[in-house]
């Protein structure tokens, strides 16, 4: 799940290898809430791990982030590309 700063959320399904580094973690945007209703699309990006697990949590960062998403709006059927790191 991603939440924005209005606390919008959108929903995904990640698949992949694993959260091994530099292992290619692919999603699917299933739906959301608020302006994200409707939403859909894929994307894939690998994990870059920078500290250790503690307890359930693992930090790291996304890099090589590549997708499309489509909003279940009519006026908002542009797909989106984003690259890089984030």
């Amino acid at each position: 799940m991603w939440t924005d700063e209005n606390g919008d959320k959108v929903f995904s399904e990640l698949s992949g290898e694993g959260l091994g580094p530099g292992l290619l973690i692919e999603g699917k945007l299933i739906g959301g809430t608020g302006r994200y209703a409707g939403v859909s699309g894929e994307y894939s990006f690998k994990w870059k791990r920078i500290g250790a697990f503690e307890g359930s949590e693992l930090t790291g960062r996304v890099v090589d982030l590549n997708g499309w998403a489509r909003l279940g709006s009519p006026s908002a059927v542009a797909p989106t590309t984003a690259g890089g790191q984030q």
